[in-house]
């Protein structure tokens, strides 16, 4: 990413020529000086991207759907709830008709299960208790009885009054009474069981009930939003950038409306972790279209508070995603087009300014610079401030109207002798 810099109100007197390359302490060397004077730093960012609108809409349409009526066309400029287009939704219609014809039988037999108004509830299984008592006891009472009566033809039978038939069909009566009690005693169990898991059963068949009345109720909703897509309308005011589909034609997975936003741009744009540090929200910046004599004035309106890798770039510099708001526009603006933006993220005025290439480091890694005394130099140690790739801000160290060199040899050294020219 390339940054720009401007310098200006800058006045420096230049006095001398280009200086040897090697220093000679017994005459001097020749060296190129200034005056030190105050001027402005104005420091700039410059950053690619691309712009886009304030707001877009995208609308991918389920294919499979045949398309019954366009509203709109591309370029058509619209408002926002307006009807773009009609799918056709006999199908999804016939198929909610019998979700809610499900639904409400469901619903119905919930009501019965919870609020029963035949007695099939809990007092059906009470009755049917107190059936299968009544009859195992009258059994039981039977079987005693006939049992009696089988003794007694047993002993009639044994004095020979009365005949083997006759005693025989006794015993077939006792029995198969006895047969009926059995049966009897099935079903008392079983209704006992029933009873004892009456309220059991009753809470998991309602549970069930709850479960299939869901399902139905997320199938209606589906076929209900269905219905409701088939009338594809716009959320958002702007103009439609695309419709991928025909009249009378059928959707496919390609399907899509596109509505932007046109009533502002933004320009968007990812910076290099060295440069995100000194951008902030508020800064203004001049904004230029790639290819055209085109610029728009800009201030950042959003700045990420993280970076992230670019994946479609080799660099493994981490980048923040920063969004500038257009302050100007005309037609030459359009989604998409490339752009670049100097954003200005410091500017001083009527400070010491002097060339990058004056200052030095000692030993110590302390910025220095060279001022002219007497002939010889002198190492005057500076604190610096804001800079661009030519100028820097000198705070203190040294003072308007001093001579120093503005671009001293490497080999130089505190009280060398110096020449240059007078002028």
């Amino acid at each position: 990413m390339r940054k720009r810099f401007i310098i200006a109100l800058l006045t420096v007197s230049v006095l001398g020529l280009t200086g040897c390359t090697a220093v000679n302490r017994s005459k001097g060397v020749f060296v190129d000086t200034l005056i030190v004077s105050k001027g402005a730093i104005v420091k700039e960012v410059r950053v690619a991207g691309g712009v886009e609108a304030v707001d877009h809409e995208e609308i991918r349409i389920d294919p499979g759907l045949k398309v019954l009526k366009l509203h709109v066309s591309e370029n058509q400029v619209i408002d926002k709830g307006q009807v773009l287009v009609e799918l056709d939704s006999d199908d999804a219609a016939i198929q909610l008709e019998k979700v809610e014809i499900n639904l409400e039988q469901l619903q119905q037999e919930m009501k019965e299960l919870k609020e029963p108004e035949t007695v099939s509830g809990r007092q059906a299984v009470v009755n049917r208790l107190t059936k299968a008592e009544i009859i195992y006891k009258s059994l039981e009472r039977k079987l005693s009885e006939q049992s009696e009566k089988v003794k007694e033809a047993q002993v009639l039978f044994g004095g020979g009054g009365l005949s083997e038939n006759d005693y025989k069909a006794q015993i077939s009566i006792r029995d198969d009474i006895s047969e009926q009690l059995i049966e009897a005693e099935v079903d008392l169990i079983n209704a006992r069981n029933e009873y004892q898991d009456y309220d059991i059963n009753k809470i998991m068949k309602i549970q069930e009930k709850m479960r299939q009345i869901a399902a139905v109720n997320a199938d209606r909703k589906s076929l209900v939003k269905k219905l409701e897509d088939s009338i594809v309308k716009s959320s958002i005011a702007g103009k439609v950038v695309q419709l991928s589909f025909k009249e009378g034609r059928m959707t496919d997975e390609k399907s899509t409306i596109r509505v932007f936003d046109t009533t502002g741009y933004i320009f968007k744009a990812s910076v290099i972790q060295e440069d995100a540090v000194l951008i902030k929200k508020g800064q203004t910046a001049v904004i230029r279209l790639k290819g055209l004599d085109r610029e728009y004035d800009g201030v950042v309106a959003d700045i990420k508070p993280f970076a992230v890798m670019d994946q479609t770039s080799a660099s493994r510099t981490p980048k923040v995603e920063l969004e500038l708001e257009f302050r100007s526009k005309d037609e030459s603006l359009t989604v998409g087009f490339d752009a670049e933006a100097d954003i200005m993220v410091g500017k001083v005025s009527e400070i010491l300014a002097i060339p990058r290439e004056a200052l030095r480091k000692d030993r110590d890694g302390q910025s220095i610079v060279y001022v002219v005394e007497a002939g010889r130099v002198k190492a005057h140690s500076v604190t610096t401030g804001l800079f661009d790739d030519y100028y820097v801000e000198v705070k203190s160290g040294i003072s308007e109207g001093q001579l120093i060199l503005s671009n001293p040899p490497e080999e130089l050294k505190d009280g060398d002798l110096v020449r240059y020219e007078q002028r």
